[in-house]
């Protein structure tokens, strides 16, 4: 993204990213200054225990997880649990590639994308950085994705006038119109108190979410890689 930013002429740079893992559970990671974050019981970054904003009396995985796909397309097409597909082809009938309930299949990730979204507008609020995702069902983001972000961008109702759920701007990298913006330039020089000099600054506030393009092993395996030569490093 940085590279993007740079070919586009803007001064904007990222250092924080915060990741996000959507399979068996939802998983989350933070990356501070090019570092992960660890906290001081090398339990940072536990999302899955942040509420669910669709249902406050469960946790967020429970609405952002395989099992929470099965389950929503299961109640919308009044089949049992068991029954329902699993979520890779409940993608295939919500993208109308396989015969199924599409309308419950389109549900199951609109409400997977709203908890999701939801959690990494509190995730955003205190790492303000990017964001990725990955896992098992990170292949399913035409179906969750624009729910994701329209909620991070929702608005929170304070005695009548909106307030935003988010700071910066959350756009999509894969939505090539939300891209262009998020790319947009708005550079203006601001001088140096005490000085001669001028340095350029981009004050518009916005994030990204993007798909990993790796695979969950793959991602892991340089993951640990990278952590273990940085440890290696501070001997």
């Amino acid at each position: 993204m940085n590279d993007l930013l740079e070919k586009a002429g803007s001064s904007k740079r990222y250092r924080n990213l915060f990741g996000v893992t959507l399979g068996t559970g939802l998983g989350g990671g933070i990356v501070r200054n090019g570092e992960l974050f660890l906290g001081d019981n090398s339990a940072g970054a536990e999302i899955w225990l942040l509420r669910n904003k669709l249902d406050p009396s469960l946790n967020a995985e429970e609405g952002a997880s395989i099992r929470a796909v099965r389950r929503v397309y299961a109640q919308r097409a009044g089949i049992p649990f068991e029954q329902a597909p699993e979520p890779r082809t409940i993608f295939e009938i919500g993208m109308g590639h396989s015969e199924g309930h599409r309308e419950a299949a389109v549900e199951a990730y609109r409400r997977l994308g709203e908890v999701a979204g939801d959690v990494l507008g509190q995730a955003l609020t205190l790492v303000d950085g990017l964001a990725v995702i990955g896992g098992g069902i990170a292949g399913a983001h035409p179906l969750f994705l624009p729910a994701l972000v329209d909620a991070m961008n929702g608005v929170y109702e304070r005695g009548g006038n909106p307030l935003r759920r988010l700071i910066p701007r959350a756009f999509s990298v894969h939505c090539p119109d939300q891209l262009e913006d998020f790319l947009a330039s708005e550079v203006r020089e601001i001088a140096v108190p005490g000085s001669a000099r001028k340095i350029p600054y981009d004050p518009f506030k916005r994030t990204a979410v993007g798909i990993s393009r790796l695979g969950t092993s793959q991602a892991v395996s340089i993951g640990a890689y990278a952590f273990a030569l940085a440890e290696l490093g501070r001997g």
